[in-house]
């Protein structure tokens, strides 16, 4: 005898691909996470490239800074005011490393330096050093004896303009005779971007 069941299997003509568009919305999601997540992992990584440039450069300058110092320890440092070596106690010296702009206002230490020729108006650093984009290079000034413990800023004829108020070398007589050295360095990393200047002052002994 053949038995035949009369039960009904549920039909497929209900479902309209909602799972599907689920899933869909679960994959868009995890790729957005995953791409925020590349992101912060590639500035991370670029944070950590630009701190390493920085320190590379700062070593880099400071090592130019110290070959200034050790220069000075020599019996009879020239300042012919060229080529980085300059005497402000002379006028040409004084003239040529007068803190103004092209249109003769003053302006400070960085904006300064930012826009020596380190090239060509520097001395350079005959050293060895790995992992620098250039040599780094050094400018030293023979300042003034007279003037080394008062403002390079001449006055203004602006009154407006602020200006670094001058001490009078009676406040330092003990100190007028020996002049005192300013040392500029300048210092890259990897690339030229990455560029740190470091300043010191120095007297001979």
């Amino acid at each position: 005898m053949v038995m035949f069941s009369s039960h009904k299997f549920p039909q497929a003509a209900g479902q309209r691909g909602a799972a599907l568009i689920v899933g869909l919305i679960m994959l868009l999601l995890l790729t957005l996470i995953g791409v925020a997540g590349m992101r912060d992992t590639l500035l991370q990584e670029k944070m950590a490239g630009n701190m390493r440039d920085r320190e590379i450069a700062l070593q880099a300058a400071e090592a130019a800074l110290r070959a200034g110092e050790l220069e000075l320890q020599g019996l009879n440092p020239s300042f012919p005011n060229n080529s980085g070596r300059y005497d402000l106690a002379s006028a040409t010296g004084k003239n040529l490393m007068k803190r103004v702009d092209t249109n003769g206002k003053l302006v400070g230490e960085q904006q300064f330096w930012s826009q020596w020729d380190w090239e060509s108006d520097a001395v350079a650093y005959t050293k060895s050093l790995e992992g620098v984009g250039e040599a780094p290079a050094y400018v030293i000034e023979k300042l003034d004896p007279q003037v080394s413990q008062k403002s390079e800023y001449d006055t203004v004829a602006n009154p407006n303009q602020v200006v670094a108020i001058d001490l009078t070398p009676g406040d330092f007589e003990a100190e007028t005779s020996v002049p005192d050295y300013r040392i500029t360095a300048r210092g890259t990393g990897r690339t030229t971007d990455a560029a740190v200047i470091v300043q010191s002052t120095y007297r001979r002994e």
